[in-house]
Order: structure tokens, then C-alpha cells, then sequence
């Protein structure tokens, strides 16, 4: 996600910014916080953008309003990288070949990945052949790789994925073909665990997740890449995406099913307290005016759950 960064998400001097952290750029007082949390996202990874083939440090940081302590649960989760980076610009690389042979020598460099610790390197992609290229890149590294499509890649283009991979997709919106939104479903066939992202757009990210059910996604595949997965993948899992015994209280309170267009989030709490939230959404004003707890209704008809935003423009 590129949530409350107002644009500041490439530092366009130098190809490769590994150590360019966009968290310096981050705004807790952004009004979209509130609207996010209000959609049932607790947790985002705030990344760099596309431009350069390196583009820096991923932070993973709760969506806390500004005037709450600055919540940052890893300042160094992950890097992003692009192999569709701004070929415009006056300086290297000027080509999708040389994107990818500088994506390669950085990978292989001097400075050897695996001593970089265990975060995960995010890669966008634009087609099939340039995920192979950037697996192969990392896979001597044994570090994590996620591979990023915004929505350029079919359903078709997936098959046959290694296995142990992650692919994180979106953000979709209403009018995107059904050859992209069943990416997710396909992936899921292939074994590979998928995330969701927001980027600098307004679609909604549960929008996204609701798309690719529509389209051939298992229910409960959509939740895990809305909490488990993403959590997973930035070294959180058992702290993050989880209602369970030892996890950080960060909680949803629907008044029905998350997956449903028609559902309302009534209450959200991170680290075990109730944030101040705007239900009607990203993009739209308007404040919480969710019921009293003390409406009718049982509790078995509230479902729970804590969102996390994987990282994409």
C-alpha cells in the first residue's frame, strides 16, 4: 500500500535505492487511515513504488490514527523491486532488458542476499517470463520471494508456478476482465499462497477479495490472503492475522459476512483498542454511526477478523 504517503514513493536518482525507506514519508494524520480502517484493514505494508528497479525498504505498520503513537510493527519487512521500472528517465536502465539484467546483477551482487537477514523481496512483474527470470535471480538467496501483478497477468499466465511461491494481486475493480480475476483461483490450484493490495488507488481492498470469489476463489483462501498470508510473508504469522491465544489484539467487528458487499463494519480495535473509524469506506466522507452493541441480534452473527494489506503500487 502506498496509504497516507501523498505520492512520496520513489526517489527517482538512482535505479537501485535498496536502502530508501518510504516510511519517512508516511503521514498518520492522512484522512484515508480512518476510511481504511473503516473497510477492515489493521495492518498494511507500506512500499515503495514502481519506478526503479530497486526501490527500497517495505515497513509494516498498523493503521493507527495520528493522533495515537506511531504504530510500526517492522520498519525493515520486506524489499520492493520492479522489473517494470520508468524507462524514460536519463539514466540506466533505458530498457525492459536492462531492467532485468540490473534486477540480476543486484540480486547476485557482491553484497549476497542472504546476508541481508530474512525479509522477503517483493518483485513486479509484467509477464510470465520476467517471473521466471526474478525467481531465478533469488532462488540461490533462500530468502522469500512474492511476486507482484497489479493486473497485468491472465489466469493463464500462472500455470505451472513453483511451487512455495506467493503472488500478490490487485488491486481489481468492477470493470477488469474475468481472464484477471480468476488469476487468484488459478494460482490457488497451483499451490501458491496469494495477498491482496490497495496501491495509490481508491478501489476498495475488500472489492478485490469479493471479485476474485466471484471468480472461482475458495471463501476461505480470500480471508487467509486478506490476514494469515500477508502476515506470513513479512515474518508476523502467529503476531498478526489470527484471532488466537498470544496474538496482538487486532480485531474486526462485522455485522455479517466480510465478503458480502452489503456487510458494515461496527467496531475495530488494534493492539486491543477501539480506533475512532469511517464506515462508508475509502473515498467517502462520513463518520462511524455504527448501532449499540445492545441491538437485536446474536454474536453468531458477527464474523471477526483482521485485515492485512499486502504491499503493491
Amino acid at each position: 500500500s502506498h496509504a497516507g504517503l501523498g505520492g512520496e514513493t520513489d526517489d527517482t536518482a538512482l535505479a537501485i535505492s535498496e536502502d530508501l525507506r518510504v516510511l519517512d514519508a508516511f503521514d498518520p494524520w492522512d484522512p484515508e487511515i480512518p476510511r481504511l480502517l473503516g473497510r477492515g484493514i489493521t495492518t498494511c505494508a507500506l512500499s515503495p513504488g514502481a519506478i526503479n528497479v530497486v526501490g527500497g525498504k517495505i515497513s509494516l505498520v498498523k493503521l493507527v490514527p495520528g493522533k495515537a503513537r506511531l504504530r510500526v510493527v517492522d520498519p525493515a519487512a520486506g524489499v520492493k523491486a520492479s522489473l517494470t521500472p520508468a524507462l524514460s528517465l536519463p539514466r540506466y536502465p533505458t530498457s525492459l532488458s536492462g531492467a532485468i539484467r540490473a534486477f540480476e546483477g543486484w540480486a547476485r551482487g557482491e553484497r549476497p542476499l542472504s546476508s541481508r537477514g530474512k525479509a522477503p523481496v517483493l518483485v513486479e512483474v509484467p509477464s510470465r517470463a520476467a517471473a521466471e527470470r526474478a525467481l531465478a535471480a533469488l532462488g540461490d538467496a533462500g530468502l522469500p520471494v512474492a511476486l507482484v501483478d497489479p493486473g497485468r497477468l491472465t489466469a493463464a499466465a500462472w500455470e505451472h508456478l513453483r511451487p512455495g511461491c506467493t503472488v500478490i494481486l490487485g488491486p481489481y475493480g468492477l470493470g477488469d476482465p474475468s481472464s484477471k480475476l480468476r488469476a487468484a483461483a488459478a494460482l490457488r490450484k497451483e499451490g501458491a499462497h496469494i495477498a491482496f493490495a490497495m496501491g495509490a488507488t481508491r478501489r476498495d481492498l475488500l472489492t478485490t477479495a469479493i471479485l476474485a470469489v466471484e471468480e472461482g476463489l475458495e471463501r476461505d483462501d480470500a480471508l487467509l490472503a486478506r490476514t494469515a498470508w500477508p502476515a506470513a510473508l513479512y515474518g508476523a504469522e502467529g503476531r498478526l492475522g489470527a484471532v488466537a491465544p498470544g496474538a496482538e489484539a487486532d480485531l474486526v467487528v462485522w455485522d455479517g459476512d466480510p465478503f458480502s458487499l452489503a456487510a458494515r463494519v461496527e467496531m475495530v480495535f488494534v493492539d486491543g483498542k477501539r480506533m475512532e473509524i469511517d464506515v462508508r469506506g475509502p473515498g467517502v466522507s462520513g463518520k462511524n454511526d455504527a448501532r449499540p452493541e445492545g441491538r437485536a441480534g446474536s454474536p453468531a452473527d458477527r464474523a471477526f477478523s483482521g485485515g492485512v494489506d499486502a504491499a503493491t503500487p
